[in-house]
């Protein structure tokens, strides 16, 4: 059995190297988390078992990722140290840095299927920030050492360098700059593809009565807190709005909104806790079907890719 592990730590820093409060799993990169297009990868490269080691306070992590189906360590302790043991039965591991978004999958399965105790990929002579280890080299304590994405071993194994086709091995979210570039590389990696394919989820009864653009209409009453505000971001009319809420509610049976009217305090709109769930439940279906299509995607079309 093989896992992958996920160290999610680091805050964003400015130009000037100061450091931000933008927790670099969670930075959203051609509208998707870090963090979860990692998971995405790995899932798509067969890894069976994939942790995530976070510091205590980045607990908002196992909500935001608990429709992914992976195991959490949460420690003040090494990352590394603490994050593997919750991996103790996996054969070998991959290692993953949390500033690293853009790896392909293929890197992964050449680390997997390499040779050696310890390997390290490697792009026209730049070495990545991916580390796979098979067991018995995982199990040794970590050294101290200041200043490197893993810790060492204090008596490190030979590491195998492994080449591969890919450059997202070395493209790391350190700074706010590097967002941009990461954001043209995705838009670059899209653009590459000479066949590409669109999945929209939509859900029914006799008729489809909620998809993504309603979803999105129903997220923006909870942030901004007004329906009026919301249909304004939209671009649809105020009765658009409600036919659509009123649908959803005869549809499912339980009301999505709750409203109230001026008053002292002022108007405001904001959703019920059951039309919360389904509207999160939605999304997480929703990435999970895009997933699926895009593996089988990659399987019937990998030749014109």
């Amino acid at each position: 059995m093989n896992g992958a592990l996920i160290l999610a730590e680091g805050g964003c820093k400015t130009a000037g190297g100061e450091e931000t409060e933008s927790f670099i799993p969670l930075i959203h990169i051609a509208g998707q988390t870090v963090i979860e297009r990692q998971i995405q990868i790995l899932k798509r490269a067969g890894v069976e078992r994939i942790a995530v080691a976070a510091r205590p306070e980045y607990r908002v992590l196992e909500r935001d990722l608990e429709h992914l189906a992976v195991s959490f360590c949460f420690t003040e302790k090494d990352l590394t140290v603490q994050g593997r043991k919750r991996l103790a039965d996996c054969g070998q591991m991959v290692l993953v840095p949390g500033d690293l978004p853009f790896f392909q999958p293929s890197t992964v399965k050449a680390l997997l299927e390499a040779d050696g105790a310890v390997r390290v990929p490697v792009w026209q002579g730049r070495r990545g920030g991916l580390t796979a280890v098979r067991a018995a080299a995982a199990n040794g304590e970590p050294a101290a050492t200041a200043g490197t994405d893993m810790p060492v071993l204090q008596e490190p194994p030979a590491e195998r360098l492994v080449a591969v086709k890919d450059p997202g091995i070395v493209l790391r979210l350190r700074e706010r700059a590097d967002i941009e570039k990461l954001e043209a590389y995705a838009r670059q990696q899209k653009d590459g593809r000479e066949l590409d394919f669109q999945v929209k989820v939509m859900l029914r009864k006799q008729e489809d009565f909620f998809g993504p653009g309603i979803a999105d209409f129903l997220m923006r009453i909870q942030e901004t807190g007004s329906m009026q505000a919301a249909c304004q971001e939209m671009h649809m009319s105020y009765s658009k709005g409600w036919k659509l809420v009123k649908r959803m509610e005869e549809e499912m049976g339980f009301s999505f909104l709750i409203r109230r009217n001026g008053g002292k305090g002022g108007g405001f709109s904001t959703l019920t806790a059951e039309g919360e769930a389904f509207v999160r439940r939605y999304y997480a279906f929703a990435k999970e079907v895009k997933q699926m299509a895009e593996n089988f995607f990659e399987q019937y079309y990998a030749d014109f890719l």
